[in-house]
């Protein structure tokens, strides 16, 4: 970030000159100084007179960098990062940091309203960090209460006693912790099947054993059997070829006592456990469990109100909610990067683009079948596609976990995951739509938004000081970056500063989407990238 060329690099300037960018900087002290910031870019011809802010919530938050307010005459742009919860190390949720994102939001929605009176058109995006529908967060990541050591308090499915999960566990812990193993000889395993009810979803424990059945949970399904020596660890058994697997029967005349046919003294493992689909259904979001009060504000925010109220309907859409609905799944703009997530599809979608009701007619609503992802074989709504796009069809491969490969603390590339190939970044690169555009797994945990509106009007009046304004734009008055974070706290190297801007970058990659969108629209072409 010591020229300007560097600066055009990484877009805080452009190159032609065509855009201007507005930025939101973390002014604290100390190691919190490094986090937060959101900028956004504007081409200049569709909106001159534009001005922003970054004394957004008029409060103290102000100075974490974590809201910006761009205003473009008849649209106010309002790019926002919420403050994250991390639960405590006995799992419980920090109160005092709750409290303090239920403000931000309070704060930001007086701002939002204030804004709106003034007879602006308002578009809010950003990473809010939460989800409002099951639909956003992978399934085995729901919530299951867990009643006195059973969950949801069903007597079938107690828990181990060395389980001790709180008050929730989630859908993937709760199937896990639910299984049960049985060792026996293939002659004893083959009159243990028989015992068993027959069903649509397999053979299931029925809640009355007989007395020659084994002792096991009642409602537990056969989920495998695998022959063994006996002399296996755990970790070596679950590696070991099945005999028969649920998940890979061909039909439910494929009996798993055909796989038994031939053996008698071998031993073989019976594993049982609960459907996945009878724990997800009776899931709930983890964001309403640990935030109760934030979910509320985001649910009101794209609700409808009551008749009469003083804002009846709806105050926001929820673009990619309203374009692709809840039967779309999978779609997630986040992962936990340590536990390589996203090549299992195991996110949610904490980034969105709200827009006022009034821009509701001007959205492109983009058909989801034009998703990325899809293919001859899996349609886009389907979960298979969603992992398509995530990962580009596999192309895109995860940071090894161990051995030799694995990244250590000082490597450049943090998570060690793969160089740039700009051949499977810009086949993401798709036209203007509404929906997410799946950038690559190096650049950030999540991947940006988008939205396409046309016909939009951006003319009207100001309502921001171009005093207020100038100091969200440190490019436009001083020769390069550089002068400007002279003034800052100093950054410990230069990798640090890079580091710090890419981040901002990444940060509002939601809001450059709506932004690259509108200016692709009022053209017809797009500014060339920079090679």
């Amino acid at each position: 970030m010591k020229t300007r060329e560097q600066c055009q690099q990484l877009g805080a300037v452009s190159r032609t000159g065509a855009y201007q960018s507005f930025w939101s900087f973390n002014g604290q002290e100390g190691s919190a100084s490094r986090y937060n910031g959101v900028a956004t870019w504007i081409r200049k011809d569709l909106a001159p007179q534009a001005r922003a802010t970054q004394e957004v919530l008029r409060d103290e938050m102000d100075k974490e960098g974590r809201c910006l307010l761009v205003d473009l005459g008849g649209l106010a742009v309002f790019n926002v990062y919420v403050p994250t919860l991390h639960s405590q190390e006995d799992g419980s949720v920090d109160e005092a940091r709750l409290q303090q994102k239920v403000k931000f939001l309070h704060l930001l929605q007086m701002r939002i309203e204030e804004t709106r009176k003034l007879g602006k058109q308002v578009l809010v995006c950003g990473d809010l960090n939460l989800t409002y529908r099951t639909a956003d967060v992978a399934p085995v990541r729901l919530c299951l209460k867990v009643d006195e050591g059973r969950v949801c308090g069903k007597k079938e499915w107690a828990l181990p006693e060395d389980a001790s999960p709180g008050s929730h566990i989630s859908v993937g812990a709760a199937q896990k912790a639910l299984q049960a193993q049985l060792t026996m000889t293939a002659e004893n395993a083959k009159s243990c099947l028989k015992a068993l009810l027959h069903g649509p979803e397999g053979l299931r424990v029925p809640n009355h054993p007989p007395p020659d059945l084994p002792l096991l949970p009642p409602g537990r399904v056969l989920m495998a059997m695998t022959r063994i020596k006996g002399s296996e660890t755990k970790v070596e058994r679950s590696s070991l070829p099945k005999l028969w697997c649920r998940s890979k029967a061909v039909s439910a005349d494929d009996s798993p006592l055909r796989f038994l046919e031939g053996l008698s003294d071998e031993l073989v493992l019976l594993e049982f456990g609960v459907l996945f689909e009878e724990l997800e259904v009776e899931g709930s979001l983890p964001d309403r469990v640990r935030e109760a009060p934030c979910v509320d504000w985001l649910l009101a925010l794209v609700s409808e109100r009551s008749e009469g109220s003083e804002t009846e309907g709806k105050a926001f859409v929820d673009t990619f909610a309203l374009c692709h609905g809840a039967a779309c799944l999978g779609r997630y703009t986040q992962w936990n990067q340590l536990a390589n997530s996203r090549f299992s599809n195991t996110g949610a979608r904490l980034d969105y683009i709200l827009c006022d009701t009034s821009m509701q007619k001007h959205l492109v609503r983009t058909p989801t079948s034009e998703l990325a992802g899809s293919s001859p074989l899996h349609a886009a709504e389907t979960a298979e596609a969603a992992q398509n796009a995530a990962t580009c069809f596999g192309a895109w491969h995860s940071a090894p976990a161990c051995g030799r490969l694995r990244a250590s603390k000082s490597d450049d590339d943090g998570l060690g995951l793969q160089k740039d190939d700009m051949r499977l970044n810009n086949s993401q690169f798709r036209s203007p739509h509404t929906g997410i555009l799946y950038t690559p797994p190096r650049y950030s945990d999540h991947v940006a938004v988008c939205a396409r509106f046309e016909g939009l009007c951006l003319g009207g009046v100001v309502a921001l000081s171009e005093a207020e304004s100038r100091r969200t734009q440190p490019c436009s008055s001083q020769e390069t970056l550089t002068n400007f974070f002279a003034k800052k706290p100093r950054l410990s190297s230069r990798a640090d500063a890079d580091r710090f801007i890419i981040f901002l970058t990444l940060g509002l990659l939601s809001s450059v989407g709506v932004m690259t969108t509108a200016r692709v629209q009022a053209s017809g072409r797009a500014e060339p990238r920079p090679k």
